[in-house]
């Protein structure tokens, strides 16, 4: 009966450590945000951002689809995603208070 006892203990150890296995305690830092252009613009602060690390040579390559530009922001990395007239405009529209690259 002891034998009994210590096998079904040890089974239900084993299956609560599983169940922590698959369910991280925290949230992951590497926290990836996906957003459109026209989502991206709505945020002042994302905007300054973006011009700060975006650069037009983004566009430099001819690819079909959409354009992805990945800015850090807030202590997240933001994946940017538009078409390629929405950028051309973006960076033709580029404020005064905005560096220059």
């Amino acid at each position: 009966m002891k034998a009994l006892k210590l096998v079904l203990i040890a089974t239900i150890v084993s299956f609560a450590f599983m169940s922590f296995a698959e369910k991280p305690t925290h949230p992951s830092k590497d926290n990836v945000i996906k957003i459109t252009l026209e989502q991206a613009l709505t945020n002042p602060g994302l905007v300054c951002a973006m011009y700060q690390q975006l650069t037009p040579a983004l566009l430099r390559v001819e690819q079909p689809g959409l354009y992805v530009g990945t800015v850090k922001y807030r202590f997240r990395t933001i994946k940017i995603r538009g078409t390629r007239e929405g950028w051309v405009e973006f960076f033709r529209n580029k404020p005064t208070w905005a560096p220059s690259n």
